[in-house]
């Protein structure tokens, strides 16, 4: 089965999402601005990294969807997994 270009960049950032919500969480702690900050700079990279490799496959028309493709998702997974993470960290803690 044949995967279109919107779906791996679907793909890609939820999994990115998962992995950069893990890694605020121990990276920043309670620091949430340098979180959130992180989080929307590793989603810019995301683009341009997306536009380099997709970039010359898709028409003029879709190029826009390029950046908006996924941001949903990315934004609601990243957000779920920092939660958690920061949850059973909490819990761990027995605090």
């Amino acid at each position: 089965m044949q995967f279109s270009i919107f779906d791996r960049i679907y793909w890609l950032r939820a999994g990115l999402g998962l992995v950069t919500g893990l890694a605020v969480d121990f990276l920043f702690g309670k620091d949430y601005t340098s979180g959130l900050l992180f989080g929307a700079v590793v989603f810019m990279a995301s683009y341009y990294l997306v536009k380099a490799r997709w970039g010359s496959k898709v028409t003029p028309a879709e190029v826009k969807k390029l950046y908006y493709t996924s941001i949903g998702s990315y934004v609601m997974i990243f957000l779920f997994v920092w939660i958690l993470a920061f949850t059973v960290q909490l819990n761990s803690l027995n605090l």
